[in-house]
């Protein structure tokens, strides 16, 4: 975390560590005043929080921008969430939501394939 140089930047990347906890980690710090955090669940997509707006080429499912605004886009089939620093619970509450409805899905998914091979 001592790499993070702005301050509030470490601050926000300790509460969602915290808040969203579990298989949440951070993965990279950029030079640029971006930290990325990555979920041992690929599924769930990664975070991005910075004071600027991320590289074109690169895109991410949850982001937050220190001045940005929230919103929703779409890109390439993807919806991709943005927030800004006063939407930080919203985030959070939006991962967590996402991560229950990905693993309810998921175990209505195991539970019909089980039915399914039982049949055979």
């Amino acid at each position: 975390m001592n790499r993070i140089k702005d301050k509030n930047i470490r601050v926000i990347t300790s509460l969602l560590l915290t808040k969203i906890g579990g298989d949440i980690y951070l993965y990279h710090v950029s030079r640029w005043n971006s930290v990325y955090l990555k979920f041992r669940d690929e599924g769930m997509k990664s975070i991005r929080i910075g004071d600027h707006t991320g590289r074109e080429k690169y895109k991410y499912k949850w982001n937050l921008e220190i001045d940005g605004s929230r919103r929703i886009e779409f890109d390439r089939g993807v919806e991709r969430f943005y927030y800004g620093e006063s939407d930080i619970d919203a985030l959070i509450k939006e991962v967590q939501k996402y991560r229950k409805e990905l693993h309810e899905s998921r175990k209505i998914t195991s539970g019909f394939l089980a039915k399914i091979r039982a049949t055979l």
